[in-house]
């Protein structure tokens, strides 16, 4: 799914992304999400 919409990203257990550098090379970055303690 790609989307940009807060509430969906909100309820990910991971976020993936693609990011271009400046020599033209794609990269494939994610970030896993835990919930805040005591939440």
């Amino acid at each position: 799914m790609i989307t940009h919409q807060k509430r969906t990203m909100e309820s990910a257990d991971a976020l993936y992304g693609v990011t271009m550098r400046g020599d033209g090379v794609t990269t494939v970055v994610s970030q896993r999400l835990r919930e805040a303690e005591g939440a």
